[in-house]
């Protein structure tokens, strides 16, 4: 090895020479230790073997360091590696007396970026990242001193989201929608799948998205070189956004055997799910991930040797390879800690957790849980009435097309909603205004004593207004068609649509509508001719739409027998972007004309439960509800644990069951409870100077 420079400076970008590795000191142990927890995996230290580790800092420009790039003067005080974007890091003393420094003429440098290894000489990858922080002291009599810390910033994930990507069927190339990706949009009141379906992907398995609107006719699929738009699943979502950001995998691998980490037919999938642009791959992953039940962290492991035949001589040295890793929560593989009995004479063979924190709450819990999805949406068919002042004798009825021309009708002014506005009075707004208008229709399902009759279209309603939504019915291209309306000239007998040439606007603060052209319309006005039915117009209006109800799609699920807490402790949920009650009305006066006969449940967006209307499959509200309170009804357990040396083994992602020898469980869920659920591991604190592991367990 050769000696390093003299002089050199904290911020100053030098060449680097190698020096002695740093080998610290475990306790004394049994040295041939016969317990069987002592072999728990190739990262284990054995007893009375400390390891060795070495620092690698790489040259300038940020490139990743070799074997000759190790350096003693760079001396690592503790390792904090942890699942989520918060990032990795290492910190770091340097080691003044070697380099020759002293802490004078700080300045900032230009284009500093020096790559660190964490290492074992046995490959045992502990940290990686870059060198971005660093710190200077002086201090009365206590001399200078200068530390470093390494961190795994997010821009080595790759780059800023800046939109999301398409196929352009004319240039037959990608091409980035500079907006924020949405996966699996509501759209008018629909989830609506906007994955670009493909036989075959044209660069690299690259996944791309595609405007439902787009796709909606065989020409427009023909168009847009597609076969279909497909439902985002959370596998998808991540490749899509990995290949994307982090196509390259300049620094950072991408997740491999995505398939093994996500069951996508066990994994929920992104709803209504916009991301911000703006921000490093961490940030989404997080995003994706968390609200879903999983979790990520940096995986390093060193390269796998070559599978040439024969192989290649010399053999190359393995490389670290850093790599994103996805993984389950409240599932893995199960580990446990281990501790003697009191009493029982110390060996270390047999103990490994001198000191474990136990915080047990059976308050931070939700044993009881109440969801709330979509309010009640029916489509009906309801008929209008005429929302203007009859006038003596019916005058105003009377007046033609002409006398109510906006720009020179002779009676225009002053009767501005006659023969245009008509309405259902909902609210009980025109209640007296003519006679054929009657009490606010009561829509619910019960009759009161002496009140209007139940139309039984929902199971929660107040006099109120509302506003028409497009059908539940699909059009042809299997979107929700515009709300249907309709005039009979026969009193109701036979009905014919209103084109929307007719210059009716659905109004958005009621159920009802305005005839907004020059003059009403003269084929309606004139079936209203000789004006022989008493106080009544003849002609009449009736509009299919969707209306929402007052009462939202409910589930809940109480408490169980086995529950830690006696009290109910309830978890509210908003679950209405994902859940809805949607039907069409198929009884009674306000049943839809839509429904075709016999009913075709393809023909509609229908859904109960979150499941199609007719669908024998299990409550998708339930099912989701299920999984959420076998995460939240257990109890908080929060563990704190600090093992006796360097210990490697240990993987985030992983269970811990108990402490093995004092039989501490670290099940959350009580004995009688079927299901066992274990805390995991989210961060590992390697204390190099102590000597000491400490995992971070959080319940999830």
């Amino acid at each position: 090895m050769t000696s390093p420079g003299s002089g050199e400076r904290l911020f100053h970008p030098v060449t680097l020479s190698p020096r002695h590795p740093v080998t610290p000191s475990l306790p004394a142990v049994a040295s041939t230790p016969s317990n069987p927890h002592t072999n728990r995996g190739s990262s284990v230290v054995p007893a009375g073997a400390p390891p060795t580790i070495v620092v690698w800092l790489g040259p300038d420009g940020g490139t990743e360091p070799t074997e000759s790039d190790e350096v003693d003067w760079l001396i690592p005080l503790r390792i904090i590696r942890r699942a989520g974007s918060e990032p990795d890091l290492c910190e770091f003393e340097i080691d003044l007396g070697k380099t020759g420094d002293r802490v004078v003429d700080q300045q900032i440098p230009v284009g500093f970026a020096r790559r660190v290894q964490v290492r074992t000489t046995d490959e045992i990858p502990l940290f990686w990242g870059d060198l971005t922080l660093f710190t200077q002291q002086i201090v009365p009599d206590d001399g200078e001193h200068a530390f470093a810390t390494g961190r795994v910033e997010d821009f080595l994930f790759g780059n800023v989201l800046t939109g999301y990507r398409v196929w352009d069927p004319i240039n037959n190339a990608i091409e980035e929608i500079e907006d924020d990706p949405a996966f699996n949009p509501l759209i008018d009141g629909v989830v609506e799948p906007n994955r670009r379906l493909r036989d075959t992907e044209e660069d690299d398995n690259s996944l791309k998205w595609v405007d439902p609107e787009s796709v909606r006719t065989a020409g427009a699929r023909a168009t847009q070189d597609t076969l279909d738009a497909e439902e985002w699943t959370l596998k998808h979502s991540i490749e899509a956004l990995c290949h994307w950001l982090n196509k390259n995998e300049t620094h950072i691998k991408n997740p491999e055997d995505l398939a093994d980490a996500i069951d996508d037919d066990e994994a929920p999938k992104p709803k209504d799910l916009t991301l911000k642009r703006g921000q490093y791959l961490p940030d989404y992953l997080d995003d994706l991930l968390h609200p879903h039940g999983y979790d990520w962290y940096l995986d390093l492991a060193m390269s796998e040797p070559s599978e040439e035949d024969p192989p290649p001589d010399p053999l190359p040295a393995p490389v670290l390879e850093p790599r994103i890793a996805i993984f389950q929560r409240a599932k893995g593989e199960e580990r446990e800690v281990y501790f003697q009995r009191p009493g029982e004479t110390l060996d270390l063979a047999e103990s490994n957790a001198p000191i474990v924190a136990i915080d047990t709450s059976v308050v931070d819990l939700a044993n009881k849980i109440k969801a709330y999805g979509g309010v009640q949406e029916r489509e009906i068919t309801i008929e209008l009435k005429p929302a203007w002042d009859p006038g003596v004798n019916r005058a105003n009825d009377k007046l033609s097309a002409d006398d109510l021309h906006k720009e020179d009708g002779a009676s225009y002014k002053g009767n501005e909603d006659v023969w245009r506005l008509w309405v259902v009075s909902e609210a009980g707004d025109y209640t007296d205004l003519r006679s054929e208008i009657g009490a606010a229709p009561n829509l619910g399902m019960t009759t009161p004593s002496g009140g209007p009759t139940a139309l039984e279209v929902f199971d929660g309603y107040v006099p109120r207004r509302r506003k028409f939504e497009a059908c539940l019915t699909l059009d042809d291209q299997g979107k929700r068609r515009r709300p249907l309306v309709e005039w009979s000239d026969d009193g109701g007998v036979s009905w014919k649509e209103l084109p929307p040439g007719s210059g009716y606007v659905l109004l958005s603060d009621q159920l009802g509508l305005r005839f907004d052209g020059d003059t009403p319309p003269d084929d309606v006005m004139q079936a209203d001719h000789p004006h022989s039915v008493g106080n009544s117009i003849v002609p009449k209006i009736r509009v299919t739409g969707t209306v929402a109800g007052d009462q939202r799609l409910f589930k809940e699920l109480d408490i169980t027998s086995t529950s830690p807490q006696e009290r109910d402790v309830v978890l509210w949920l908003d679950v209405s972007d994902r859940f809805f009650d949607r039907k069409r009305q198929d009884t009674g006066l306000l049943k839809s004309v839509l429904i075709s006969d016999p009913p075709d449940p393809d023909e509609a967006d229908e859904q109960t439960d979150g499941v199609p209307v007719g669908s024998a499959t299990q409550s998708a509200i339930e099912e989701y509800l299920d999984k959420i309170k076998a995460d939240h009804e257990a109890a908080a357990v929060r563990v704190d644990l600090h093992l006796f040396g360097l210990i490697f083994s240990y993987k985030i992602g992983q269970l811990l069951t108990k402490v093995d020898g004092r039989n501490l469980s670290f099940n959350r869920n009580s004995p009688a409870a079927s299901e066992k659920r274990y805390v995991q591991i989210t961060e590992i604190h390697w204390d190099i100077q102590a000597q000491s592991t400490r995992l971070v367990v959080e319940p999830l």
